[in-house]
């Protein structure tokens, strides 16, 4: 367990994949999780290490995962949906490390439960008049020339939303500082810091 407690999950991957297979195709092995799987995965381990460091845990089994599912929405205060995640998350370097199965039916029936007992928010469903979008955004406070840096922040957003179906994960990684405007005002390029993209968006 101390192993666990004292390497991220990538570098954990790395140590249990290198000792079977060899350092190449370790290598290639870890390089087939995107980076925004990488990411989550090491979101969902730092929750598991800390939930073993609060328990000084020794040795792990499935009644005790299944307490550590618990934990994340009793002491966490994680939406089902989260949960849900964490456990994805961490079900391959667990499954490696000790051969406890995450898939197992008990944490099927356990995350039902959580779901059942605790569903999740459901927000209204925002509905877009496209013309009267359009027509906002054709002011000429919102022209690339004359529009301040406010003005084409909300131009920008209103546009990725629009682009994107209003996805809360592509709004939250919007980046304020990655936006460029092409000067005839036909394409502003947009940035998300997390996932690292760069998209185009073709103004009206």
């Amino acid at each position: 367990m101390v192993s666990i407690c004292s390497m991220d999950c990538a570098t954990f991957l790395h140590c249990i994949f290198s000792r079977r297979y060899g350092e190449e195709v370790t290598d290639s092995l870890i390089k087939g999780f995107r980076e925004s799987t990488r990411w989550q995965q090491e979101h969902a381990w730092c929750a598991f290490q800390d939930w073993i460091r609060s328990r000084r845990i020794t040795i792990l089994s499935l009644p005790l995962l299944l307490q550590f599912i618990r934990w994340l929405q009793f002491q966490k205060k994680f939406a089902s949906q989260t949960i849900a995640s964490h456990k994805l998350a961490i079900a391959l370097p667990i499954k490696e490390a000790t051969s406890l199965d995450l898939s197992d039916p008990h944490f099927t029936l356990l995350l039902k439960s959580l779901f059942l007992e605790k569903p999740p928010q459901r927000f209204p469903e925002i509905r877009w008049n496209l013309t009267k979008v359009l027509q906002f955004l054709r002011q000429p406070r919102f022209r690339n020339t004359d529009a301040s840096q406010e003005d084409l922040f909300h131009k920008c957003l209103i546009l990725t939303a629009l682009a994107t179906g209003n996805r809360g994960a592509e709004m939250a990684a919007f980046c304020r500082e990655g936006i460029s405007h092409h000067q005839d005002g036909s394409i502003v390029q947009v940035s998300f810091t997390r996932i690292r993209e760069q998209t185009t968006l073709l103004l009206l």
